[in-house]
Formats: structure tokens, C-alpha cells, sequence
């Protein structure tokens, strides 16, 4: 048995000197994915994965296979064993379907001693959605229940500014965010759990226009969008709760009421296209079988001229 135990020894002696001392990782990248004014601040999250106490890391930016600049980054409070920081790098000018690609050089003045987690490569890919206003209205819609469906939108730093959730039953979720104008911002939407559906939707409209359309990711591949804000603040519908449209989620029938028996209405897609337009009463049904699945603003119109406004989520 001593030779068991001590070939077990040797074999704990070895896992311990396997430990490394000085080592970071690049965990994700949480920057904007687009060019802001022709640059774009690159954002990542930095792990502290050796048993040393973490004061500087040079980080390298690369873009399209070259070096673009190299980032000592020097923090304020140094970062211990597992803790994971957020450091901005310095600006890069971007342009759509540039590659960034970022390398981890040394930790407090020595070579990285573990490859794992030292390159990261993201690619400036997205179209950003142009609002124009700053005051948006974000609407989420679960047809079914989530295990933890959740949303934030980040500024240029990567700073979180609004968020929602963890939603974790089906139906409509909508709320106002007002943001800084003119600014870009980048939107996450994700579910967590074990058996994530994946079916969530998040619309932003501003002034009732359709800017971001998102289908829920996983935390491991979320959603992304862009989103750039305009002059105007716009206002919030004040009769958003006035239209009632039911059932919501809506299959082949919906039917609606509204003060003062509604006219007319008109039912636009998340592209702000007109897809049906019919004359109906308070509580008449509506044929919606003829729509494909997706989310809706539905707006009527009441005999004295008002207009009301709701949104509708047809699922089969």
C-alpha cells in the first residue's frame, strides 16, 4: 500500500506546481460590436487566473491580423486570485466587418504562463438600429415561460443603464427607458437555466417604430444589438393601457376593446408595415390567422378620431 500512497503524493505534489502564477484570461467582450462616430471603445472582462496578486496586464489590440496598439493596463485596486474586472482599452477606428482580435501579453511584468483564454477575437458585425428619439419604448414578449429570460442595455463604456427581468413566465412585458441623445449602446438578451426555449422576443420602437429586434440567446451565446439614440424625446403613448387586445399571445382570433367602441384598426409588423387594416366593434373578433407568428402593434381608432395603441403577439 506505501507505494499506492505514494505515487498518489507525487501525483498531488505534481497538480500544485502545475499552478500558475501569473495568468489572466479574457472572459468576454462587452463593448460595442459597431463603429460610434467611426471608432469603437473596445470593452473586455478580465480574469485574474494566477495565484499571484494581479497590479498590471499588457493587453494587444489587433484589427484585421495587425497590431493596433498595446494596453498596460495599471488597476487602481489589484485584483486577486479569481476575481474578474472590466478594464476599457483604448479607442479604435472600426469599420463594418472589421475584426478585432485581442491578445493577453504579460501579467505584472512576466509572460503569461497559460495559453488558455489569451485571444479573443470579436467581430464588429452588427447594423445598428437608428431611433429618433431617446425616450424608447421596449416591449418583451415569452410565449411560453422561460427559465430566467432576462435584458440590459450598456452604454459606449460598457456601462449598464437599463435592464429587465429574470422574466420567468409567458406573456407581454413593456416598459419606458429614456437614454442619453445622440449616444450608441449595445442590448443583451439571454436565458438562463437548464432548458432555455430560446422562443423570447424583445422589440424596442421608438415614436411606435420598430429600431431592435431581438430573438432570446443563451447565456453562453446571447442576442446582441445595436442602437443608436436621436434629438427628439418623443413621448409615451398615455393610452397604451387603454387598448385591451386579447388573448395576447393570439393564435387565429383576437378581439379588442377600446372607450367609445373603436372604428377602424391597423395592425403593423416589427418593420412598421401595415399587414391588416379592418373596420371592427369592441369585442368583435378579428381574423389574425392569416398573420405569421411574431409580434405586432395594434392601433385603433374610436368614432370621435382618438387612437389607441397595444401590442400583440401571434404564436401557433
Amino acid at each position: 500500500m506505501k507505494p499506492v500512497l505514494f505515487l498518489i503524493s507525487c501525483a498531488f505534489a505534481i497538480n500544485c506546481t502545475a499552478q500558475t502564477t501569473f495568468d489572466a484570461r479574457i472572459l468576454d467582450y462587452t463593448g460595442l460590436r459597431y463603429a460610434c462616430e467611426g471608432e469603437s471603445v473596445p470593452v473586455l472582462k478580465i480574469q485574474n487566473a494566477g495565484s499571484a496578486t494581479m497590479g498590471t496586464c499588457v493587453v494587444e489590440t489587433w484589427k484585421n491580423g495587425l497590431v493596433v496598439n498595446t494596453f498596460n493596463w495599471i488597476l487602481a485596486v489589484p485584483a486577486s486570485q479569481g476575481e474578474v474586472r472590466q478594464p476599457a482599452l483604448p479607442s479604435v477606428p472600426v469599420d463594418p466587418g472589421d475584426q478585432l482580435e485581442f491578445h493577453i501579453i504579460s501579467v505584472n511584468g512576466e509572460p503569461d504562463e497559460d495559453p488558455d483564454g489569451n485571444v479573443l477575437l470579436v467581430p464588429m458585425d452588427i447594423a445598428p438600429g437608428e431611433a429618433s428619439t431617446y425616450l424608447l419604448n421596449v416591449v418583451v414578449n415569452m410565449s411560453t415561460p422561460p427559465d430566467s429570460l432576462f435584458w440590459s442595455i450598456t452604454n459606449a463604456n460598457a456601462q449598464v443603464v437599463a435592464q429587465g427581468g429574470p422574466y420567468s413566465t409567458d406573456g407581454l412585458e413593456e416598459l419606458w427607458v429614456e437614454l442619453e441623445p445622440e449616444a450608441c449602446y449595445m442590448l443583451r438578451f439571454a436565458e438562463s437555466g437548464d432548458a432555455p426555449s430560446g422562443d423570447g422576443q424583445l422589440v424596442v420602437f421608438s415614436d411606435g417604430v420598430p429600431v431592435v429586434d431581438l430573438i432570446g440567446g443563451t447565456n453562453a451565446a446571447p442576442s446582441h444589438g445595436g442602437l443608436i439614440t436621436g434629438l427628439s424625446l418623443g413621448s409615451p403613448s398615455t393610452s397604451i393601457e387603454t387598448l385591451i387586445a386579447w388573448p395576447n399571445p393570439a393564435d387565429d382570433v383576437m378581439r379588442i376593446s377600446v372607450p367609445g367602441g373603436a372604428v377602424r384598426v391597423i395592425m403593423r409588423d416589427v418593420q412598421g408595415r401595415i399587414v391588416k387594416e379592418v373596420l371592427a366593434a369592441s369585442g368583435v373578433p378579428i381574423d389574425v390567422a392569416d398573420l405569421s407568428s411574431g409580434l405586432y402593434e395594434v392601433e385603433a381608432h374610436d368614432r370621435y378620431g382618438a387612437a389607441f395603441h397595444t401590442r400583440l403577439m401571434v404564436a401557433r
